[in-house]
């Protein structure tokens, strides 16, 4: 099986396609759907809790946040469009920082590697799901979408969140 992961500034997704059947390529059809929406892809947008550990992605994250009371509002950090950072981070490194709605902040590299493992398992599900099978990630050939015009750190770090 291969899979490719694509995180967007504004929206992320995945697809997928088994050995012997590239052409049926296939991917989720319905982020959104708890919300009353369906779309092919999902925001990217990361909901995390004070302890900085990730609570939901996409139209779930935002969702959450919206309707956080306000004495829980500073219990969670709702991270966005932080794939803009790679781009026009000068030094980009695992340290940079990436700043959440509420001015509250986290590694940039925690950010990615919460996306990226989000849609890994998102994916999984999906095709388990889906093909009433599990199927073993480390035989998966994963491919992550970049844009061509990075630099050669932000795909370096793009690897390493991987």
């Amino acid at each position: 099986m291969s899979a490719a992961l694509d995180i967007g500034t504004t929206f992320s997704g995945y697809a997928y396609s088994f050995k012997g059947r590239e052409k049926d390529i296939e991917g989720c059809k319905n982020w959104g759907a708890n919300v009353s929406v369906c779309n092919l892809k999902t925001p990217t947008a990361v909901l995390v809790n004070k302890d900085g550990k990730f609570e939901a992605f996409g139209y779930e994250a935002q969702e959450r946040y919206k309707s956080l009371e306000e004495d829980e509002v500073q219990m969670y950090s709702l991270y966005e469009r932080f794939k803009m950072q790679l781009q026009h981070t000068g030094k980009l490194d695992r340290d940079s920082m990436s700043m959440a709605s509420n001015q509250q902040s986290l590694p940039l590299m925690d950010i990615f590697t919460m996306t990226i493992r989000y849609l890994k398992d998102h994916l999984l599900k999906s095709v388990n799901k889906r093909h009433g099978r599990s199927v073993d990630s480390e035989k998966i050939r994963w491919v992550i979408t970049v844009p061509a015009i990075w630099s050669d750190a932000a795909k370096q770090f793009m690897r390493e969140a991987a």
